[in-house]
């Protein structure tokens, strides 16, 4: 997001807001939520071309433009929920202090919850969109499927966020899925593999990866995956 005009294309503002106040939680933004999401490679290459489009070639430039407007929307979000905290306190050497005119008063502390809710799950549903796009061009963005932000998992019982939703409902979040790539882990090899043995736990993960028996699936499905949820 280059300015203040950037930022108005994904949400509504006020016309007076100073790019400068802002700027800094932008940059926060992206390292919190942002880059973990695309991975190193991608993060760099697409901070890369947004800053000077001719010094990378991986990718053309219609195919940054179009992950780029996937990233601006929760990026915008996700920076002014961040803001919020230090937007309605001015610091100087004086030290903290609001400012109120008879023409302005500072919003409630319900009002401002509201709007933090609004611009988290503006947010987050936005790294959603962003991420079921890039599971949709995955051939295309290559250094994310090979990084550790993919969201399709090969190595698990339960490998996509709309498989996990079916045994517990998570929205299909891909984010939250995402977040729970390590507890699945630890629950499939402490709780599920000492309980099926580790033959039949090793079998069934081989299974994953080509066909699954007609015995096997019934397990994975019926028993295994709610489990694991």
């Amino acid at each position: 997001l280059k300015d203040i005009t950037d930022i108005k294309d994904q949400l509504a503002i006020n016309i007076s807001s100073d790019y400068k106040s802002i700027k800094p939680y932008i940059e926060r933004a992206e390292i919190k939520f942002i880059k973990p999401s695309l991975g190193n490679d991608l993060y760099d290459n697409l901070q890369k071309w947004f800053d000077d489009k001719s010094s990378v070639s991986d990718l053309n430039d219609q195919q940054y433009t179009d992950l780029l407007k996937k990233v601006q929307a929760p990026l915008a979000n996700l920076a002014y929920l961040l803001y919020i905290p230090i937007g309605n306190v001015q610091i100087s050497d004086g030290g903290f202090h609001v400012t109120e005119t008879t023409n302005k008063k500072i919003a409630s502390q319900y009002r401002i919850e509201d709007i933090k809710r609004s611009f988290k799950e503006a947010g987050y549903e936005g790294i959603d969109v962003m991420l079921e796009f890039l599971e949709e061009k995955s051939g295309i963005y290559t250094k994310w499927k090979s990084s550790s932000a993919y969201t399709v998992f090969k190595q698990f019982f339960i490998n996509t966020s709309k498989d996990f939703s079916e045994y517990f409902n998570i929205n299909s979040s891909r984010l939250t899925f995402l977040s729970m790539k390590a507890t699945m882990k630890k629950v499939e090899e402490f709780e599920i593999r000492p309980v099926i043995s580790k033959a039949l736990f090793d079998k069934i993960k081989t299974e994953i990866a080509g066909t699954l028996s007609a015995d096997n699936k019934t397990l994975l499905n019926d028993y295994i995956k709610p489990a694991v949820a």
